[in-house]
């Protein structure tokens, strides 16, 4: 990339001043991000564990892959991994027949989502069972309410604790009460976050999303909606295969060349011979009395 900077010297610094921290954005991932990677993984131990029946191994990395989900819950896309720390924990104390903290773990994904559902090939009968007999009895004492949410632009996605609604407007009849992280995405706009407090009585959201910031809409034209460093890595792509055709083509000339040479050396020779030459005036010498 080196190659390029020296060439274009301005485009360097163009870059550097308008991307620099897109670029770092790029290279470096956020510290939301980061943590709910340690999340996944706390999670994907914690199911490892439960497996092989280590109970409280299991339980204890379950809790700390949802203290993390938690607390980036507003930058969280994936709710099924969040529902199923909760879902493992109450498997856990299940198998411990610990059933009341097995059915606080299950009020607890009911509320981040109660419409979910289990596969009934990937967990045991008589848990399946248990989970069947505590969502009935939710569904009649958690109370729900009308959720409805829109956004200035409309048609923006919208996450609720980490599970993908649809677009916005969009009406919810039912949801249940409490505490809910809505997210509201849309390409050309900044993220908004909310968390709410959803109590009985109807709740709408009326989001007004800011526009992203103008470095961000001239580095999506200049880019064509890529990173700057995918940009820079396909212009130096374009000049490597500049660079390469040129070798290529130098390659097969070189030998060529010295033909051509001779060939055009050859007509020049031979074009000077047949070419008739002008005779020279005769002198005749007179002898005068």
């Amino acid at each position: 990339m080196k190659r390029l900077f020296n060439k274009i010297p301005f485009l360097s610094i163009l870059l550097a001043v308008f991307f620099s921290h897109t670029v770092l954005a790029v290279i470096t991932p956020s510290v939301s991000q980061s943590e709910l990677s340690v999340a996944t993984d706390h999670l994907l131990l914690g199911k490892e564990k439960f497996v092989a029946l280590q109970l409280n191994e299991a339980i204890q990395k379950l809790n700390a892959s949802q203290t993390l989900f938690y607390k980036h819950l507003s930058a969280l896309t994936d709710g099924d991994s969040l529902y199923d720390t909760h879902l493992y924990l109450a498997l856990c104390y299940f198998t411990q027949n610990e059933l009341p903290k097995a059915k606080a773990e299950l009020q607890k994904a009911y509320i981040l989502n109660f419409k979910k559902e289990l596969a009934s090939k990937d967990f045991p009968t008589k848990f399946l069972q248990f989970f069947k007999e505590t969502k009935n009895e939710l569904s009649k004492t958690v109370s729900k309410s009308r959720l409805e949410i829109h956004s200035q632009p409309p048609f923006a996605k919208i996450y609720i604790n980490g599970f993908e609604m649809g677009l916005t407007p969009l009406h919810l009849e039912t949801w249940p009460i409490g505490k809910h992280t809505v997210r509201i995405v849309h390409e050309s706009h900044e993220t908004w976050t909310q968390t709410i407090e959803l109590t009985k009585n109807n709740h709408q959201i009326q989001a007004q999303l800011k526009e992203q910031a103008p470095i961000q809409s001239i580095s999506k034209k200049l880019q064509g909606q890529i990173s700057p460093l995918e940009w820079l890595q396909k212009m130096e792509s374009q000049e490597q295969e500049k660079a390469q055709t040129q070798k290529s083509f130098l390659s097969w000339a070189w030998p060529v060349l010295p033909i051509v040479f001779g060939i055009v050396t050859y007509q020049f020779i031979q074009n000077k011979k047949d070419t008739p030459q002008a005779s020279s005036p005769s002198v005749i010498q007179a002898n005068l009395p």
